[in-house]
């Protein structure tokens, strides 16, 4: 079995250079589309691939396609994975959540993630955009409180944008 998982992991790596890596960024939308059909197919052979599972959801994500990344992120967290792969996997499963609006969600793995992590400002800024997200008064004032606690010059164009329309919207409903 360990030989079939190396032969898995070789036929998805691709060749730059010396060194073999893997989805590299700066390839294009049809080589990344190809590489999931890739994926897809070998993972057939072994539903417990994990690498394989992995790979996919960052390709997928990639691509936009929110609904296969999260049964990536799903499947690898099934198949265990060790604490520095399960940062990674719930990073990607919030992003997840965020893009498919399923906001109360990503709002309560943001908050796990941000146990962990207590000064990520990209956490905090999904945070607030999960809060954003729900839409009532005590989340939008929760959002405020968020992105309020951001230095100016630490915080994204995006996240600034939506403080001040929070500081705007606060303002109007007093």
């Amino acid at each position: 079995m360990h030989r079939f998982l190396l032969f898995l992991e070789r036929q998805v790596y691709v060749k730059k250079g010396n060194a073999p890596t893997l989805l590299e960024d700066d390839r294009d939308q049809e080589q990344r589309q190809s590489s999931v059909i890739k994926i897809r197919k070998l993972l057939r052979f072994c539903p417990s691939w994990k690498k394989g599972h992995f790979y996919l959801m960052q390709c997928s994500y990639s691509l936009h396609d929110f609904d296969s990344c999260y049964v990536s992120c799903q499947a690898v967290l099934k198949l265990g994975v060790d604490s520095s792969e399960e940062k990674i996997v719930k990073r990607y499963l919030s992003k997840c959540y965020l893009k498919t609006r399923s906001f109360l969600r990503a709002k309560t793995e943001i908050l796990k993630l941000l146990e962990r992590e207590p000064e990520s400002l990209d956490l905090k800024e999904d945070l607030a955009a999960a809060c954003m997200g729900l839409g009532d008064k005590e989340s939008l004032k929760q959002a405020h409180e968020i992105l309020g606690q951001i230095a100016d010059e630490e915080i994204s164009n995006e996240a600034r944008v939506a403080r001040t329309y929070l500081n705007d919207k606060l303002k109007s409903s007093e």
